[in-house]
């Protein structure tokens, strides 16, 4: 019984047809892509759960950026009122 590894291709069929028949070359054929159809529904919904988490941490990483940029004009306008101080 011949045993796909990897995507189906158009060989792949034609080859269990020649080797098991029309009907089970088929069956066979379907079956593994079926399979392969699962597994990258599967490898998907993997991948979108990654992206939503990196997504995520960029947020975090852009609110933090903000935060941090509010802090150094707070510090810059507070030396500018010293300096202003200091001057007068």
């Amino acid at each position: 019984m011949p045993q796909i590894k990897g995507p189906v291709r158009a060989r792949d069929l034609r080859a269990n047809i020649s080797q098991l028949g029309f009907e089970k070359g088929v069956i066979e054929t379907l079956e593994h892509l079926l399979d392969e159809h699962v597994s990258l529904r599967q490898h998907m919904r993997e991948l979108t759960e990654l992206t939503a988490k990196c997504i995520d941490e960029v947020e975090k990483m852009v609110h933090i950026g903000g935060a941090i940029q509010t802090n150094i004009d707070q510090i810059k306008r507070e030396r500018q009122g010293e300096d202003n101080g200091e001057q007068g």
